[in-house]
Parts: C-alpha cells; structure tokens; sequence
C-alpha cells in the first residue's frame, strides 16, 4: 500500500467532493475541510470578490477582517483587482510593512502574514480565486499542490453549478 502525507491530504480533500455526489458543493465546508489539510485560512471568492466560503485557523481573530470582509461577504474592489491580476498561483506573498490591506491606515494586528494566491478556472474560464493565508510559516510545494488540485474542484463545482442554471 502506497502512502504519504501529501497522498493522505489529498484523499481528505477529495472525499469532501465524493460526499457530496448530486448535490450542490457547499463552500464553507469545502472552505473548512481545506483549512484542517492545509492549516490555512481559506477564502472562496467569485470573480466579483464575493466569499463563497470562507474558514479560519482556530487561533486566527481579526476584528477587521471580519468586519470589513467577512460581513460585507466581499472582499474591497482594490483587493479584488489584485487578485484578479493573478493568472496562476503567487505563493508566499508578504503584506507590506504589516499594514492591513483591507483598511487604510489601520496595522495589521498579526505580524509576518503570508498569503498564497490560486486561480480557480474551468471550461477555459476564469471563475474565482483560491485564497490561503497564515502567519511565520511559508507555504511549501505540498500546499500548493494541495491548493491548485483543491482550486480545481472547486471550479469544476462553480462550473457545473453555473451550467445548471
């Protein structure tokens, strides 16, 4: 029997999308699944910059980010063209200076932030954005694996769900 972590995390990831046979994806648990493989923050955008899902690591409280992102259910246009601008994953991005992105003169309440960037495309389109973030620890080639096969469940899933409406 072949076995390897990163094999093991697949499979976890791969079994959020088997359980959920005939029925429409639900972000947010997909969103939660890939946070305990990955030990990630996970957001799930649209390419409007809407969060489609979206799941913090336990010790991750940004009074900010939830106030200004997750309740506006929408990331700020700004960031959105940032992302946007993304044609294939950009990993271990580095905030500036630990400012908050998201508002202007505010510093970020958690140094060393670390973010990684994937494009969610399927049947030739863009359709998303696959966001991971965490703090003082680099995102290494097993995470990005991770994250690219999860962006393309995830586009298969917007992509089939936009095919039946």
């Amino acid at each position: 029997m072949i076995n390897s972590p990163l094999l093991t995390k697949t499979r976890k990831i791969n079994n959020i999308i088997r359980n959920t046979a005939g029925q429409n994806l639900s972000f947010p648990v997909l969103a939660e699944g890939l946070t305990a493989v990955i030990q990630s923050n996970i957001y799930i955008v649209d390419q409007a910059g809407n969060i489609l899902g979206h799941s913090f690591l336990a010790d991750f409280e940004c009074d900010l980010m939830v106030n200004n992102v997750i309740k506006q259910g929408c990331f700020p246009p700004k960031y959105n063209e940032f992302l946007q601008k993304k044609e294939s994953s950009q990993v271990n991005l580095y905030q500036i200076k630990n400012e908050c992105i998201f508002v202007e003169s505010e510093s970020c309440l958690f140094a060393n932030k670390i973010i990684t960037v994937t494009p969610i495309i399927s049947g030739g389109k863009r359709l998303g954005t696959l966001i991971l973030a965490r703090f003082n620890n680099k995102f290494d080639a097993n995470d990005v694996i991770l994250a690219e096969t999860g962006a393309t469940l995830i586009g298969t899933a917007m992509y089939r769900q936009k095919s039946e409406v």
